[in-house]
């Protein structure tokens, strides 16, 4: 008998933006009906807040041994019904997952649908060498979140190791953050003492050289983007810039 078989994941978004893939959905439908497997991740799901934790084990039942769970035929798992913005009456059994679209689906408790992506094995080694160590630990708790695998100078962390290392780097970069925000407001404080902070100071432009520009993109003969790059300017500067030309081009000051 031919089966179709889709996968999904239950994610979980936290803190800093780390997704976690919390459960594996497997979904397969055949001639004669469909079937629901999850799988949960136990090395993922022990990296969540307590009361995160405690709410999906009781929601999906999930048993002390993070065992698959395969779901009896033609039966759709109750938890999944509690993300369906649709009207679960006017749906067949063979309609839900249809239902399940990325872009249609709720959010419970920061819990989400996601689509799925296949773990794998990923050598950070060489990122030391092309990001601060504040970014380099993002990236490190992004993909263990994830659910992957991760070497640094050969020390694999793999699922025995995930909760341990996760932990502790989050604790760093916590503490990272924290003190790059105390350094940013003692420099504030210090500048405002002296009467010399009126908050970021513009980046300065030449107007007569962007008036120019602008004048050429006026009548079409180059792109914003292109005046975007001979001026080395942000985008946003850019249309900044021709909003206080258009307001006032005589009493207008560099910036």
């Amino acid at each position: 008998m031919k089966e179709n078989k889709e996968y999904y994941y239950l994610s979980y978004s936290g803190e800093y933006g780390l997704i976690y893939n919390l459960i594996k959905i497997t979904y397969i439908t055949r001639d004669d009906g469909f079937k629901y497997i999850l799988k949960p991740s136990k090395s993922v799901i022990s990296l969540l807040p307590k009361e995160i934790k405690e709410y999906l084990i009781d929601r999906i039942s999930i048993n002390k041994e993070y065992k698959e769970l395969p779901y009896l035929d033609n039966i759709i798992p109750n938890f999944l019904k509690d993300f369906i913005k649709d009207d679960l009456d006017s749906l067949n059994n063979k309609d839900l997952l249809k239902s399940l679209d990325l872009k249609k689906v709720k959010t419970i408790n920061n819990l989400f649908i996601n689509s799925f992506t296949k773990k794998v094995n990923i050598d950070l080694t060489n990122i030391f060498t092309k990001e601060n160590i504040t970014g380099v630990i993002k990236k490190i708790l992004n993909e263990l979140a994830l659910g992957n695998n991760v070497t640094i100078n050969e020390t694999k962390i793999n699922n025995k190791k995930r909760k341990a290392v996760f932990n502790t780097l989050m604790f760093i970069y916590n503490k990272s953050i924290e003190a790059n925000k105390l350094k940013q407001k003692e420099g504030i404080d210090k500048a405002k003492i002296r009467g010399k902070y009126k908050g970021r100071i513009p980046s300065p432009i030449d107007l007569d050289k962007f008036k120019n520009e602008y004048q050429k993109v006026l009548n079409k003969e180059i792109t914003a983007q292109k005046v975007i790059k001979n001026l080395n300017i942000s985008k946003d500067k850019y249309y900044r810039t021709i909003k206080l030309l258009n307001k006032n081009l005589d009493n207008i000051k560099e910036k």
